[in-house]
């Protein structure tokens, strides 16, 4: 490789790095990796502190961006159990008001605590989010963020054909899943405030 070329290629690389490093996903992956490893991070004495910790296959961003797919906008890497890691079977994007519902202080509340309704909307909230992971495994990234904004893509080239009928299963199982939460959010606007904690 020439002198000039090397530059032009070196340049080319170091502009897409920049690139990557400007968007939300980059900023999510991070920030995650910030909490879980960095004893100076603000957030760290509730991630690495407790043992959370942050897959090996995610120390590379492409693998995340692959698992996980660009952020959607107005969310952020959910952990679905608060107790385990950062790994493509334990995370989703989730908005603000459903990492509020997935808080250990709901999880492991009792009825003197936290009302009735907290722990109903986290318990959908949980089978939600275990459906959206089933279905990101079988259709991958893409067609689980465009579930997650209200549009079903089951014609999606890679799935195969067997994998069909149990992906419209998953996506009607995780709609009715999604419907049944957003119906008790409007019904009970208290759930909108955050749960109180022990």
């Amino acid at each position: 490789m020439t002198r000039r070329k090397r530059s032009t290629f070196l340049k080319d690389r170091r502009a897409a790095v920049r690139g990557a490093r400007e968007t939300p996903g980059y900023k999510s992956w991070e920030h995650m990796r910030g909490r879980c490893r960095n004893p100076k991070h603000a957030s760290y004495s509730e991630y690495g502190e407790r043992g959370i910790t942050v897959c090996e296959r995610w120390d590379d961003f492409d693998n995340f961006l692959d698992d996980m797919g660009e952020r959607p906008p107005g969310m952020q890497v959910d952990r679905i159990d608060v107790d385990g890691n950062y790994e493509p079977k334990n995370c989703r994007w989730a908005t603000e008001w459903q990492q509020d519902i997935n808080r250990r202080a709901v999880r492991d509340s009792d009825l003197a605590y936290t009302p009735e309704l907290f722990r109903k909307a986290w318990e959908l909230d949980q089978a939600c989010a275990k459906a959206m992971v089933e279905i990101r495994e079988l259709a991958g990234p893409t067609a689980a963020i465009f579930l997650q904004l209200w549009m079903s893509q089951l014609d999606t080239p890679d799935i195969e054909e067997e994998q069909k009928a149990k992906l419209q299963e998953l996506v009607r199982l995780w709609m009715q899943l999604d419907s049944d939460l957003w119906t008790l959010q409007l019904e009970y606007p208290q759930l909108q405030s955050k749960p109180p904690l022990r």
